[in-house]
């Protein structure tokens, strides 16, 4: 059905403004559900054949490398993930939210933030790519107890520095709503990435799977940049690194706790390297790595929606209360039924679907079933997130995420030696439990979505001086 005629029907009189569509469609006028549609539907087409050659890639690296290769490719992955963290200062998140707020109404303000990204991306990420270049051996020992793995460290730590600047060219096309670019962008990377990997896990086995993630990062800056360059021109966008550092607050305002929400990276790192001390300990990652792409899979729902939602929201918090509560309500509906429905199967099917990494994964399936059921609640708990984040909350945010962190972290600490994939499955699927429950708070005390809750925001999303005071000076 076109979407003109879907939006006719949508506003017939007799349909009630309080039903689940009537964000998208209700007043000022249909540019709300036409800026949803497209954004989600791009970021769909995008994300899901990325994630389709990630899947596929992963299968084959899995049957190739065996369940110890495998849990070793995950541990790289990881570390890479939680070190990234620290590299990226969540500057993706703090450059999508002040580009969608100022690319209109300030453009060169919003070509300073993506300067000040950038430089200070290159600067964070160079230097956290250094030092896991030195701590290498180190970390290999003694954090995740496999001294081999010292040189496949040490090549991660280019693909670091290029999953960092990638974060921040995301970040400025999705706040741009460049959302067809970017999705040429990941389908670019994913197939010219998918060929390149599978070669090199088979004739360099496991330190040929970490030079083929470093590829696919380098194809996905490559085309990340070519896309930036022309959105930011399409836009009226000047990027500038002169007068960047001039907008520095932000890191302080917005990035600091963005950065700091990211804690769950540090937590599933953590719980991985419980994991890989325990007897058959990367075995065990290994099944567990494998459910986990699956879980991955899942979650591409509130990755599609919350790709247009954070600019969306950012720019409705500021000028439009009911707005922003409709389309928030919206999207958690939304995501409840979308979620459940693909995790039901995934679940039925597990036994079948850990099969497809080997036979040596199936005794594992449920694992994948605990997981899957977990994506529910992380999946709208990640819609409540987005609006923390386009609502300026970010401190908010990172209480959320470190009570999650903690649970996390102290479920696998208390499964002591029988530790194993099913049971650190078990962990996160507790974990989230908690989560929604704390978030659910959130959701309805400080994000007001309390029905007739009186709400009024700031008269802009950027936070001011007063509410994030700082530090006393020595």
């Amino acid at each position: 059905m076109p979407a003109a005629n879907l939006v006719t029907q949508l506003e017939q009189p007799e349909q009630p403004r309080s039903s689940l569509w009537s964000v998208l469609v209700s007043s000022p006028c249909d540019t709300l559900y036409s800026r949803f549609y497209k954004g989600a539907s791009w970021a769909f087409i995008g994300t899901a054949l990325s994630q389709s050659s990630v899947v596929v890639w992963s299968m084959i690296a899995a049957r190739l490398l065996g369940r110890e290769g495998f849990g070793a490719l995950g541990i790289v992955q990881s570390t890479v993930g939680v070190l990234g963290t620290f590299a990226g200062l969540g500057l993706g998140m703090t450059t999508t939210k002040y580009v969608a707020e100022f690319r209109a109404s300030d453009p060169s303000r919003a070509g300073r933030m993506i300067g000040l990204s950038v430089a200070v991306s290159l600067a964070t990420g160079s230097g956290v790519a250094a030092a896991l270049w030195i701590l290498s051996p180190w970390l290999a020992t003694h954090a995740v107890a496999a001294p081999n793995l010292a040189g496949q460290l040490r090549i991660a730590a280019i693909l670091l520095l290029l999953m960092t600047l990638n974060g921040v060219q995301t970040g400025t096309l999705t706040g741009l709503e460049a959302f067809r670019r970017l999705a040429r962008v990941n389908l670019s990377r994913g197939i010219a990435a998918l060929p390149v990997g599978v070669a090199a896990v088979w004739f360099g086995g496991l330190t040929g799977a970490v030079w083929a993630l470093v590829a696919s990062a380098a194809l996905g800056c490559w085309f990340g940049q070519i896309a930036v360059q022309r959105a930011c021109a399409s836009a009226g966008v000047p990027v500038s690194w002169r007068g960047a550092w001039s907008e520095r607050a932000v890191l302080w305002r917005f990035s600091l706790p963005a950065f700091l929400s990211n804690v769950s990276v540090v937590a599933t790192w953590a719980a991985y390297a419980i994991m890989v001390h325990r007897p058959a300990g990367y075995s065990q990652l290994g099944a567990f790595n494998a459910a986990n792409q699956f879980r991955n899979c899942i979650l591409l729902v509130p990755a599609i929606v919350g790709q247009p939602l954070l600019p969306m929201l950012s720019d409705l918090y500021a000028r439009s209360a009911a707005e922003f509560r409709r389309l928030l309500r919206t999207s958690l509906v939304l995501m409840a039924m979308v979620s459940a429905a693909i995790a039901l199967p995934v679940c039925l099917m597990s036994p079948w679907i850990m099969a497809l990494f080997g036979a040596r994964f199936r005794a594992e399936w449920p694992a994948l079933v605990f997981l899957a059921a977990s994506t529910l609640p992380a999946a709208c708990c990640s819609i409540v997130g987005q609006a923390i984040a386009g609502s300026g909350k970010q401190w908010t945010g990172f209480a959320l995420n470190f009570i999650w962190a903690a649970a996390l972290v102290g479920i696998t600490l208390a499964w002591g030696s029988h530790l194993n994939a099913v049971r650190l499955a078990m962990a996160f699927a507790a974990s989230y439990a908690l989560h929604t429950i704390t978030t659910a708070a959130c959701a309805f005390w400080v994000l007001n979505l309390r029905p007739h809750a009186a709400f009024t925001p700031t008269a802009s999303s950027t936070p001011s001086s007063a509410d994030f005071p700082e530090p006393a000076r020595t």
